[in-house]
């Protein structure tokens, strides 16, 4: 019988709001759940779909977020529990002002989570979902067929072989 392993990665976090003062305050926020920023990228508009603006407004702007301290990737579904009641708890008047994103990136791929469920996801506990997201083949990320339109652009995606550096370095070092 094979031995079960599992490796730690780092906790990537997509944030998107209209305004820049409440990405920034659910940064900090998450910083107090999460422990401190290894990488944070420039914000960017998020324009690849309108499917947020009837809740969030039209606007929106987004970063990711990632983590100093590694994490094990059985952790993402608290995380995404976590994440939802922060949305809940910034909301006004009922919507949501930010959207949180909890993702987990490996040497290997990066898995994001979502409460939507769609062929290519793997149910993981009711109300959560797990979706490869991107894989990393050749040197690079690359993308599957229903990856998210800004996690397919390529100053993502060399944000994310940045962040898989790092990850490569942590690992070494704590003999993972």
């Amino acid at each position: 019988m094979a031995q079960v392993t599992m490796k730690k990665g780092k906790l990537v976090m997509g944030v998107m709001a209209a305004k820049l003062s409440v990405m920034a305050g659910a940064v900090d926020l998450l910083c107090r759940r999460f422990g401190p920023v290894d990488f944070l990228s420039e914000p960017y508009t998020f324009d690849q779909t309108k499917y947020y603006e009837p809740e969030m407004g039209p606007g929106l702007k987004k970063r990711l977020v990632c983590f100093r301290d590694l994490v094990f990737p059985d952790r993402l579904v608290s995380i995404k529990r976590i994440t939802g009641s922060l949305e809940k708890d910034l909301a006004e008047k009922g919507r949501r002002i930010v959207n949180l994103d909890p993702g987990f990136l490996s040497p290997d791929s990066l898995v994001l989570t979502s409460v939507k469920d769609a062929p290519h996801r793997i149910f993981v506990q009711p109300g959560i979902h797990a979706e490869l997201t991107l894989v990393f083949e050749c040197g690079e990320y690359v993308c599957l067929p229903w990856t998210y339109p800004d996690y397919a652009l390529p100053k993502t995606r060399g944000f994310l072989g940045r962040v898989r550096k790092r990850l490569l370095w942590q690992l070494k070092e704590q003999n993972f």
